[in-house]
C-alpha cells in the first residue's frame, strides 16, 4: 500500500502508536508524517501480510518507493520457533528501506552512508543527521545468499560506509557474524566499511528487543 493509497484510505496512526513512536523511538511528528507510517487493525494487517493468523494491531511501515509494506506488530508471533515482531508480506523478497530523502545521495560516493537493522532506527538516524538505510533483519541484506538487487542503486566505490549493529552484537554471535559478513560484501563492492555497536539502554524493554 503506497503513500497515495494510504492518503486515499484516510489511514492514520492510533494515539498509542503515535506516542510510542515519539517516546520510545524518538521520532518527531514531521518524521512520522514524511515516512507515511500508519496503524492497522488485525483485518488489514492480515490483508497486507497475506496471512490469516494475525490477531493484534500494528504499525505499517510503507516502502514508499515500492509496492511493499512492513509491519511492526503490537504482539509478537511465533515463526520458525522464534518470536518475531516485524513481518513482511508472505512470499515477498527482502528490500532495503531507503527513505526518499536519501535518493539524491545514493550515487554520490563522497557522502558517508550508514546501515542499520530496522526501518524505525533508520528514520531516527536520518532525523538526527545521519543518512541511514534500514535492513529488514540482521541478514536482510541477502536474498537467496546473494546481495539484494537494491544495492545496484548505490555507488559504493571508495565510499565510507558505517554498519551499525545493535548492542547485542557484543554477546550474540549471529548478530556479530552478520555484521562482519555484510562489511566484507560491502568491501567487495569497493566501499570502505567499518562496524560500530550501539550502546545498550537499560530502559529498553524485552519486548522491543524482539525482531
Amino acid at each position: 500500500m503506497d503513500l497515495a493509497r494510504k492518503i486515499n484510505h484516510n489511514l492514520e496512526l492510533y494515539p498509542t502508536h503515535f506516542n510510542r513512536l515519539r517516546s520510545h523511538y524518538g521520532l518527531t511528528e514531521e518524521t512520522i508524517q514524511q515516512s507515511g507510517l500508519f496503524s492497522a487493525d488485525s483485518k488489514l494487517l492480515n490483508q497486507i501480510l497475506k496471512r490469516k493468523d494475525i490477531e493484534c494491531e500494528g504499525i505499517v511501515i510503507p516502502y514508499l518507493s515500492k509496492d511493499l509494506d512492513r509491519v511492526r506488530l503490537d504482539t509478537p508471533i511465533s515463526l520458525n520457533s522464534n518470536e518475531v515482531k516485524y513481518l513482511s508480506p508472505s512470499g515477498s523478497k527482502n528490500s532495503l528501506y531507503i527513505p526518499n530523502s536519501l535518493r539524491e545521495i545514493l550515487q554520490d560516493p563522497s557522502r558517508l552512508l550508514y546501515f542499520t537493522e530496522g526501518e524505525l532506527k533508520a528514520l531516527k538516524a536520518i532525523q538526527e543527521g545521519f543518512p541511514c538505510i534500514g535492513l529488514p533483519g540482521i541478514w536482510g541484506f541477502l536474498s537467496n545468499g546473494k546481495l539484494l538487487e537494491d544495492f545496484n542503486l548505490i555507488e559504493f566505490k571508495h565510499r565510507e560506509v558505517v554498519v551499525v549493529l545493535d548492542s547485542d552484537a557484543e554477546y550474540n554471535l549471529n548478530v556479530h557474524r552478520a555484521g562482519v559478513y555484510f562489511a566484507i560484501e560491502l568491501a567487495k563492492l569497493g566501499a570502505k566499511p567499518r562496524l560500530i555497536t550501539l550502546p545498550e539502554f537499560k530502559e529498553k524493554s524485552n519486548e522491543d528487543r524482539i525482531r
